[in-house]
């Protein structure tokens, strides 16, 4: 899924910074900004790193491409972004995409409800697939205790029925196999439960974490924040399971 938040005042963000190119910056020590190791630039694919403005008194930081950085803009020319803004604007969208009454959020449940049935379905083919294998094979031992004592001109029908047996068997086993080794759709039920999990402890008081662990809760949703310095497009993991048309424009109270 990928969430495409456009941001109107980008430009005139640009146009501050701009202004702003003879300031110097310093690496956040505390390195308080949410997305540090999430976001990433569209022009070269390098990571923004935060940088706090000596000017703001530590309270402000920007995101910076790295290899415009190291390559004093001759090889990628990004825009920077307000760090503060931009943490801003994907927390209060990942929230709203992940909050209790979402669309996501319900389509998550639904996964692990149809896991459920799905499982429950899958628990009673593979007792029957057992069963039936079992009592073949069981037919199996009796029609070779047969040979023993049969007339010599049934000894072709019995050695026949034997071999059907045993492909019906090996056609039954090569089912409880598919069966038994998919753990694609556990998976996919393990994490839509993991997440809600998440959801439902975290929800309500997640702007009272600090921000080392709502980072950390944010990494477990989103894959990667991708921007070309005006644009922010959100790439969530686990997304192929959820419905792909839903989307998030950032408000206008928050650009």
């Amino acid at each position: 899924m990928k969430v495409l938040l456009v941001g109107k005042d980008w430009i005139e963000v640009q146009n501050i910074l701009k202004k702003q190119e003879d300031m110097r910056y310093r690496m956040a020590r505390k390195n308080k900004s949410l997305l540090s190791g999430i976001i990433k630039c569209s022009n070269c694919g390098s990571c923004l790193r935060p940088k706090l403005s000596i000017n703001d008194n530590g309270n402000r930081f920007y995101y910076r491409c790295e290899l415009k950085e190291k390559s004093l803009r001759k090889k990628c020319n990004i825009g920077n972004l307000n760090g503060n803004e931009v943490d801003e604007i994907v927390l209060e969208n990942v929230k709203k995409l992940f909050s209790p009454d979402s669309e996501i959020y319900n389509q998550l449940k639904k996964i692990i409800n149809i896991k459920d049935e799905e499982e429950e379905k899958e628990k009673s083919e593979i007792r029957r697939l057992r069963s039936e294998i079992k009592k073949n094979e069981k037919d199996i031992d009796g029609y070779l205790e047969r040979i023993k004592d049969v007339d010599i001109s049934l000894m072709e029908d019995i050695t026949n029925k034997i071999k059907q047996i045993k492909e019906i068997n090996k056609t039954l086993e090569n089912e409880l196999y598919q069966l038994t080794t998919n753990k694609d759709k556990i998976c996919d039920k393990d994490t839509a439960q993991f997440v809600v999990d998440i959801i439902d402890r975290h929800f309500e008081t997640f702007e009272d974490l600090d921000v080392l662990k709502q980072r950390d809760i944010i990494k477990l949703f989103v894959k990667d924040v991708i921007t070309d310095g005006e644009n922010l497009t959100i790439n969530l993991f686990g997304s192929d399971n959820i419905d792909n048309n839903m989307s998030l424009p950032i408000s206008e109270n928050s650009k």
